[in-house]
């Protein structure tokens, strides 16, 4: 894991370079680094990024807070879920068993900094203003909680039919907090490439609504425009996605069903669907092919409970 300062991962680089043939081969071109720091590649040295970047801060776009050719390249670099979250969060996927959707007491929940009797205060650098934008416009409608603590976060989460999905100074830790609970994620994050998202292996706009940032003063409309079905529909998606986003081996006495792929067999998957583009010797009907094929595994569901959400 390359989360230590760039002068440690450029000297473990040139140890490698010294040491073995590969890495001048191919420039570092077929090599992955790993990164779960909070702005993941960002910081790395220039050598470092000729490797693919195995990363939980796929940005790639203006709204990075860094140069975007420096932090996440699509077209090479993987999105991998951090190494988290904590029990608290896994265990609610096996509550949501006895969580009936259509009784959740809240329509919209998040908490955390940027919002509150402060939240003008913060830096619009943090969380890109998001955070501080959804507070503007929308905290005090019925059924909008936003606070600034997190202590019941776990607990909110499950009675809260859509949860913010924001950044903060890097990654946003929520999107995968989350999923266990059926909290269907408003994902506010432009520029932004989230695990699975590459090919589009994981089918997003089942279980999550993405919003850009400029139509934040007209979110409540967006959510409000879901019909009931759909809402319920994308409340179990989120659960049955939730195993996609964690690392098996962490989570291993917590884990809801060892049929499901796991994190490692998302970011593997990425790693044979860019294989796959970058194969010459394959058409690109091939290519699509063989990308399905993959796309395919990744949104195939072995247990199909639809009662946990009816």
């Amino acid at each position: 894991m390359a989360s230590f300062p760039a002068h440690g991962l450029l000297a473990a680089i040139e140890y490698v370079r010294a040491t073995w043939p590969f890495w001048n081969a191919s420039d570092g071109a077929d090599h992955l680094l790993a990164s779960n720091h909070d702005t993941g590649a960002c910081s790395w040295p220039k050598l470092a990024r000729q490797a693919i970047a195995l990363t939980s801060f796929g940005c790639a776009g203006n709204g990075c807070g860094h140069n975007p050719s420096e932090c996440f390249d699509p077209a090479k670099d993987v999105p991998m879920p951090p190494s988290m979250p904590g029990p608290q969060y896994i265990a609610a996927n096996a509550h949501q068993h006895s969580q009936h959707f259509t009784s959740r007491e809240n329509f919209f929940y998040f908490a955390g900094r940027g919002v509150g009797e402060h939240s003008e205060k913060e830096s619009d650098a943090y969380s890109h203003g998001v955070r501080q934008q959804v507070y503007k416009h929308h905290h005090g409608r019925p059924g909008w909680v936003m606070e600034r603590m997190v202590d019941r976060e776990a607990d909110m989460f499950k009675s809260s039919t859509f949860c913010l999905a924001p950044m903060g100074h890097g990654w946003g830790s929520r999107l995968y907090k989350m999923l266990g609970s059926g909290c269907i994620p408003v994902i506010i994050q432009d520029d932004m490439w989230h695990v699975g998202q590459v090919e589009e292996l994981l089918d997003y706009p089942a279980f999550s609504v993405t919003v850009l940032q400029k139509d934040i003063p007209t979110l409540n409309t967006t959510l409000e425009s879901i019909p009931q079905e759909k809402l319920q529909s994308m409340a179990f998606h989120a659960v049955k996605y939730f195993p996609r986003f964690f690392w098996k081996e962490m989570v291993r006495q917590e884990w809801p069903g060892d049929e499901e792929p796991d994190a490692f067999q998302v970011v593997l998957a990425t790693l044979k669907a860019k294989a796959l583009r970058r194969d010459t010797r394959l058409s690109k009907e091939k290519q699509d092919a063989r990308i399905a094929d993959v796309r395919a595994f990744l949104n195939r569901f072995h247990t199909l409970d639809h009662h946990i959400i009816s």
